[in-house]
């Protein structure tokens, strides 16, 4: 497992977009809870 990582540059930069997928799917929750909140 460990190796593999090593080995693969590209681990680094999915890595990444995964963390940045998650943080934005959050923050869009987030952003639509404020409005719907604001809104009522």
């Amino acid at each position: 497992m460990v190796q593999s990582f090593a080995f693969s540059g590209g681990v680094a930069e999915w890595f990444k977009a995964a963390v940045l997928k998650t943080v934005v799917r959050k923050y869009r929750g987030f952003e639509s809870y404020l409005l719907r909140h604001c809104n009522n």
